[in-house]
C-alpha cells in the first residue's frame, strides 16, 4: 500500500510539474513579446538560485 502511495504523491508531482511548463509554453507561444517573458524567466531563475545559494551558506 505504502508503494501506491508513494506513486501517487510522484505522479502527482509531476504532473504539477507538467502543468506549469504547459502554462509558461503557452504563455510564449500565445504573447508576441517573448523578449520580456525570457527576460523574466531569467531573473526569477536568477533569484532562485541566489537565494538556494544563500540559504546553503548561511542554513
Amino acid at each position: 500500500f505504502d508503494v501506491r502511495k508513494h506513486l501517487l504523491e510522484y505522479d502527482d508531482v509531476l504532473n504539477k510539474h507538467r502543468e506549469s511548463i504547459y502554462a509558461e509554453r503557452e504563455k510564449l507561444l500565445s504573447d508576441a513579446d517573448l523578449r520580456s517573458n525570457i527576460r523574466d524567466m531569467i531573473d526569477k531563475e536568477i533569484s532562485d538560485l541566489v537565494f538556494t545559494f544563500l540559504a546553503d551558506e548561511h542554513g
